[in-house]
């Protein structure tokens, strides 16, 4: 059907290959169909990957599965299994599996290992060296040794490492027949010292090329962190060429780099998911630095950035004058991390010998562990300086601000590489007190016209603020003006460094950060937090040295404030309230200011949650808006235009209005609308010889997108072109935005990326402007100090603990589902009927398209509604949102809603 996905089927049964484990999934048409079908993966065994389609299958035993656990699949949806265990089925994703059968893991580990380490590889799970060492112990004791080193080597590690190479060439834009071929020209085996050691054969490592190469060393090397099986050093597997390093210069170009050059030339080696991810922002610095004290002995010319990620072996460190090492502090003590700081130690002994640094990435909501000096590795003594990345989150910050923080992380590596190379008086100083072997922190303030130096402090140091203790002769102070590399003259910026010993001084750092709020109500200076008053909320935190108190007057009441270095949890709030304490990390602005209108106790906007759990219920509740990348969008009015000119086409009542803002209607208006169609409904009709998709291609673009690619969105696609169930309408709500604002949407609208749809009737505006969801929505945004801070389906709406006394209808069809008050109490439905008359939708051309936030419903209807929700999870209409959320993840906690 037009509109719909190439193919579309419903997984209605399966095929048990053993009493327990996996079965064979089983597609169908529809409850009528006497044909069965199976899926096949983009990438073959890889359960991470996406249908790609589906093949008849003839088979005997299919086992029907039960009406409300059918899924309706589509080609580009992840791939679906289905599990047997203890007499029930389950049936989903790997993640989803994985959820369902939480409960149920410590008995899967001792009569199923073998099982429950695939269902974990599949989902992404953490704790697979426990679970795989418990696999081996299985097989060993039923089988023998032997057994148990054949499963661990040709099994296990050498079908997951397959895999690997099957996702590298498929990226490459190879079919997945070829790609299962080229796999199989893996070969592992294992040495004398009991380590695997892994062989690309006959023409693999050509056919993968150099950077495939390299993209399989990480892979294998993050394998081997994963399970605990020991590899080979990847780098000496016979016949393989060394990657292929990436070098790039001004504006991140590739560069050729010539040996004498060799003091402009920075190594940075990437590891780490975080450290990856920083990876794609790095370029090399476009000034260099006149020294305000100048250095004979330093080199001009402009810093090259050779970059690594997660190498199985470093090149010749004696051709860099400096290696950066950016790292998360998960990897920083596994074995892999201590390989290659053994390299660097053995490389860096001799005369020419670089500048090591270490660069620690940023956990969103608390500080580095490394920075903070609450965890040690053997790593440290092997470098120079750890350099103070925390110091980009700081409010004096003088980089640019509209980063993110990884970007920013990013240009203060590139900042550390062009002050640290060509011999520079601050190279210089590292190298030459090389033997003291002390842990030395490098703060760095780049591009700053302020006056002063205070963008050197950071949470984990006061570096450039006045008034800290310490003797001068511990640290040593770097400046610098920076001049373009494209013109001679010096530009206005400068720069500082500071070199001294790791020691935090957060009451300082935390006093200036407070004031630099500019806050509308007196604070005091910063004092040491009692301990004895707050233990107990102290005793909660990661990092209780790097918080701070404050005695303040918002609103003219006085208060004691609880300043943190980490987002605190929610016990520490409540901890900290007890004693009449409220407790912010610093960087959040927005409940420091907002403190004179806040309830007490205060829930702070930045709140380290519990993972949530998703629950089953929730599922294809709220739903994205299409991807940009899935439809054709057309104005109106050359739409109306084709309609009348083209011949007979599906494709003309294949649209949708297409709405992009919450405020501004497309629909309707001839002359200002947008049309969307399906890119998949055109390809389809174009393979179908319908002639009026080249007459569309004279009013619109058609030209991008393969004519075989699948919907990047495909479900959301399918979801957004159904309609409502009879009774229902469909709603839209902006993402990320607090207080949520909330509008009707007529049947024929389709909706931007950026908002959420939800279908029911009067329950979705009472339950989704509620003080429940803003309390927890709020609770679980993804925040950015660099964009806007948005939900997400996973996190925001499946887990949102959904009170039992509302109904949700699945579609199975649709893909989509559909809340309804349901069993709702009489005074609450009535208020519901109250509220649905407010939110339909305008029939005629009317700008007012009814956005509606809480505070514009009928006075008493909302009081009356946040009431009945409260009472159905258990609390009075006075509770604060602290204890709201409280009970909202004791409710989500227990899986039931």
């Amino acid at each position: 059907m037009i509109g719909e996905p190439l193919t579309a089927l419903r997984l209605s049964g399966y095929v048990p290959l053993k009493a327990e484990g996996f079965a064979l999934p089983c597609y169908s048409s529809g409850p009528l169909s006497n044909r069965w079908y199976c899926a096949v993966c983009t990438i073959d065994g890889d359960h991470r990957a996406c249908i790609a389609g589906f093949e008849p299958f003839d088979a005997e035993g299919v086992v029907l599965l039960p009406t409300s656990q059918e899924h309706p699949v589509a080609a580009g949806d992840p791939w679906h299994d289905v599990v047997l265990w203890n007499g029930q089925v389950y049936v989903g994703t790997p993640h989803d599996l994985a959820e369902q059968l939480n409960t149920q893991i410590s008995e899967l580990a001792i009569s199923a290992p073998l099982t429950l380490l695939d269902l974990l590889m599949a989902s992404g799970a953490s704790d697979l060296r426990a679970r795989q060492k418990a696999a081996f112990e299985h097989v060993e004791k039923n089988w023998g040794a032997d057994a148990a080193a054949r499963w661990q080597s040709d099994m296990f590690a050498r079908h997951q490492l397959m895999i690997e190479i099957r996702r590298i060439v498929a990226a490459a834009g190879a079919a997945a027949a070829h790609a299962a071929d080229i796999a199989r020209l893996l070969e592992v085996d294992r040495t004398a010292s009991g380590r695997l050691r892994v062989r690309l054969t006959g023409p693999l490592p050509d056919l993968l090329g150099q950077q495939g190469l390299a993209d399989f060393v990480a892979r294998a090397t993050a394998f081997s962190d994963a399970t605990g099986i020991e590899l080979e050093p990847l780098s000496f597997i016979a016949g393989q060429p060394e990657p292929e390093w990436r070098t790039i210069g001004v504006g991140g170009e590739p560069q050729t780099v010539r040996d004498h050059e060799r003091g402009h030339r920075v190594l940075v080696i990437l590891s780490g998911v975080r450290a990856r991810a920083l990876g794609r922002h790095l370029k090399a610095p476009d000034w260099r630095a006149v020294w305000d004290e100048p250095d004979k002995g330093a080199a001009e010319g402009a810093v090259r950035l050779t970059v690594l990620q997660d190498p199985g072996k470093l090149p010749a460190l004696e051709k860099f004058g400096a290696v950066i090492w950016v790292a998360d502090d998960e990897v920083l003590g596994n074995r892999h991390a201590a390989e290659i700081r053994d390299q660097i130690r053995r490389d860096s002994a001799g005369r020419e010998k670089p500048v090591l640094l270490l660069a620690p990435t940023l956990p969103t909501q608390r500080p580095s562990g490394l920075l903070a000096g609450v965890e040690r590795t053997p790593l440290t003594p092997t470098f120079d300086a750890i350099i103070d990345t925390s110091a980009v989150r700081s409010p004096f910050w003088s980089g640019n601000s509209k980063r993110s923080i990884d970007r920013r992380v990013a240009d203060l590596v590139a900042a550390a590489a062009a002050v640290c190379a060509g011999g520079s008086p601050l190279a210089r100083v590292l190298t030459g007190e090389r033997h003291l072997r002390q842990r030395l922190i490098l703060s760095l303030d780049v591009g700053s016209r302020r006056r002063g130096r205070i963008g050197l402090a950071s949470e984990v140091s006061a570096a450039g603020i006045d008034g800290r203790g310490g003797a001068s002769g511990e640290t040593r102070r770097f400046l610098w003006t920076m001049v373009s590399n494209a013109r001679s003259a010096p530009g206005s910026d400068r720069g500082a460094a500071e070199l001294g010993l790791q020691q935090t001084d957060f009451r300082l750092f935390a006093d200036a950060a407070v004031r630099a709020m500019s806050l509308p109500y007196a604070v005091g200076e910063a004092f040491p937090v009692p301990e004895t008053e707050v233990a107990s909320a102290l005793s909660t935190l990661q990092f209780p040295h790097l918080s701070a108190a404050f005695k303040a007057e918002p609103g003219g009441v006085p208060r004691h404030l609880l300043v943190t270095a980490e987002a605190p949890n929610l016990v520490a709030v409540r901890e900290a309230a007890k004693e009449g304490w409220t407790m912010l990390r610093y960087t959040d602005v927005s409940t420091a200011r907002d403190l004179p209108r806040r309830q007490q106790p205060v829930l702070p906007d930045d709140v380290a949650m519990p993972r949530p759990i998703r629950l089953a219920r929730n599922r294809a509740l709220a739903v994205r808006g299409v991807d940009p990348r899935d439809v054709v969008r057309i104005s109106a009015k050359a739409f109306d235009g084709w309609r009348r000119e083209a011949g007979p086409s599906e494709l003309k009542e294949a649209y949708r209005w297409y709405r992009s803002s919450l405020d501004q209607p497309s629909r309707g208006f001839r002359e200002t609308g947008t049309i969307a169609l399906p890119l998949a409904a055109l390809r389809e009709a174009e393979l179908n010889g319908d002639t009026a998709v080249s007459d569309l291609g004279a009013h619109v673009d058609l030209s991008r997108g393969r004519p075989d690619a699948l919907p990047k969105r495909s479900s959301d696609l399918r979801a957004s072109w159904s309609r409502p169930f009879a009774g229902s309408r469909r709603f839209v709500l902006e993402d990320g935005r607090l207080p949520v604002r909330l509008a009707p949407l007529h049947e024929d609208e389709v909706v931007a990326q950026k908002f959420f749809t939800i279908d029911g009737d009067g329950a979705v505006p009472a339950l989704f402007l509620s003080r429940l969801f803003r309390v927890w929505a709020g609770a679980t945004l993804t925040r950015s100090p660099s964009w806007t801070s948005r939900f997400s389906v996973t996190r925001t709406f499946e887990t949102f603990p959904i009170p039992v006394q509302f109904t949700i209808v699945s579609d199975a069809g649709a893909g989509r589902a559909s809340l309804t008050s349901g069993h709702a109490p009489r005074d609450l439905r009535q208020l519901i009927d109250d509220l649905q008359e407010d939110f339909r939708p305008s029939e005629g051309l009317s700008l007012d398209q009814d956005a509606r936030t809480a505070a514009d419903e009928p006075p008493g209807v909302r009081d009356g509604i946040d009431a009945s929700l409260l009472r159905m999870i258990g609390l009075e209409q006075e509770a604060d949102d602290l204890a709201i959320l409280e009970r909202l993840v004791e409710i989500n906690r227990s899986g039931a809603s």
